[in-house]
């Protein structure tokens, strides 16, 4: 139960004096335990529907693109798929179409001096193509089973597979750099 009461504060100065009212409330311990949690809810509800909102486009059109992923940053375009991956944070395309798995080997060795790995290795980017070993995607691997990539122009997506693309526009893992 909460109890009200009044009280009355007094300032002198030297031109004038006023008065100040101050209302004070004790809230009893269950009270404010309601209250912490009603604004936990408040709090969670305003984030997911902030993640919903975010999107680009309406969430079929990701489901298009990947059978796994989940909102993870905005869009940008001061960055691509290889400038996140790599960390540079800014659009890096050296070639001038979709490079060969040689010609990614070579940029990733030389500037970055990633190497390609295989199991058991614990890989730091997985690069995706659809044909003719074509590379046209990169991601950052995060885990064991987690990779996260900024698609094209659009959001950072996290997906809970390391091959999580459908055939078009990314398609399957080429290759692995450690």
């Amino acid at each position: 139960m909460s109890t009200k009461r009044w009280q009355q504060h007094s300032f002198s100065g030297s031109r004038a004096s006023f008065r100040i009212w101050h209302y004070y409330e004790r809230i009893d311990e269950y009270t404010k335990r309601r209250f912490v949690v009603a604004l936990f809810i408040a709090l969670i509800l305003v984030a997911l529907t902030a993640a919903a909102y975010a999107l680009v486009y309406d969430k079929s059109y990701y489901d298009r693109i990947a059978w796994t992923w989940e909102y993870y940053a905005p869009t940008s375009t001061s960055y691509n798929c290889l400038g996140y991956a790599t960390g540079s944070y800014y659009w890096e395309w050296p070639w001038s179409g979709y490079p060969t798995r040689d010609a990614v080997n070579f940029y990733l060795g030389s500037r970055y001096g990633y190497q390609v790995c295989y199991p058991p290795y614990q890989p730091r980017i997985i690069t995706y193509g659809t044909y003719n070993n074509a590379v046209e995607h990169f991601s950052r691997c995060l885990n064991s089973t987690t990779t996260r990539a900024k698609w094209g122009q659009l959001e950072v997506m996290t997906s809970y597979s390391w091959d999580p693309y459908y055939p078009e526009p990314y398609g399957s893992t080429i290759e692995r750099y450690r």
